[in-house]
């Protein structure tokens, strides 16, 4: 049984000794992936109760089955397609590569819109098994009474001059939920 993409050498026993000498050497390959066959991961994961944070980025990567032992790698031939709908209804086809070295196809997701998500997922026109993907995407709690605005403009300002200021957000508990 071949497992394995790569070459392999097919040689024979003759009296229980090998024989090397006139041995077939042939290549392996993967054929094309099927549905079926794909196997979808995320980065970072989504969590099992599919909440995501509103308008973040996940990595989308569609891989084949068995990818972490059996190396297979992408032909580049097959049609992959990631559609997604967000809450508001509207549809958007999320654009698919194929990684440089071939083994999966990834796109990028991202989290809009606050509320429920759904992103289907077919190859060659067949969907792909344990999609549709559903996430709920939520906004941060923001206390507007904890935060606090920083900066010139903030304090004070002029009539026809620019200002600038920041907005310190910070949840019902006082911590900040920005990143700087």
């Amino acid at each position: 049984q071949v497992t394995v993409a790569g070459k392999w050498i097919l040689s024979t026993r003759i009296n229980g000794q090998p024989h090397v000498d006139g041995g077939i050497a042939f290549p392996v390959a993967f054929g094309t992936l099927t549905a079926e066959e794909a196997v979808i991961t995320f980065d970072p994961p989504l969590p099992t109760n599919g909440s995501v944070e509103c308008g973040r980025v996940s990595d989308l990567m569609l891989h084949g089955a068995g990818w972490e032992t059996n190396g297979r790698v992408m032909t580049g031939l097959e049609a992959v397609s990631i559609r997604l709908t967000h809450p508001s209804g509207s549809q958007e086809a999320i654009p698919v590569t194929l990684s440089k070295d071939n083994k999966c196809y990834a796109s990028k997701v991202r989290w809009l819109h606050p509320g429920y998500h759904s992103l289907n997922i077919m190859l060659d026109g067949v969907v792909v098994p344990g999609t549709p993907i559903r996430a709920r995407a939520e906004g941060k709690k923001v206390a507007l009474v904890a935060s606090t605005l920083v900066g010139e403009g903030a304090t004070s300002c002029v009539a026809g001059v620019d200002a600038s200021f920041k907005l310190m957000a910070r949840d019902y508990g006082g911590k900040p939920n920005n990143k700087g």
